[in-house]
């Protein structure tokens, strides 16, 4: 989803995602354009949970830019993986 999304210039957005999970209930997602994004679409929760990840002790969730990378990268978009 993120994937086809990015392709499109869309951002996957779920909001009120914590209390949905709280109440049990299914997350929905809204596909918003990048240049429509707004401070509200990103809360408190989502950014805590970006620096989270960002900070995960399991490993890196960015790869250094190689030619290796890039090449992978590459062929992802084109869909040869």
């Amino acid at each position: 989803m993120y994937l086809a999304a990015a392709k499109r210039a869309l951002v996957p957005i779920m909001p009120r995602a914590r209390a949905r999970l709280a109440a049990d209930l299914a997350l929905l997602y809204q596909l918003v354009p990048l240049d429509q994004l707004q401070a509200e679409d990103v809360d408190g929760d989502a950014l805590s949970d970006l620096e989270f990840y960002a900070n995960d002790s399991s490993g890196p969730y960015v790869i250094d830019e190689t030619p290796e990378a890039r090449r992978a990268v590459e062929r992802r978009i084109e869909g040869k993986l």
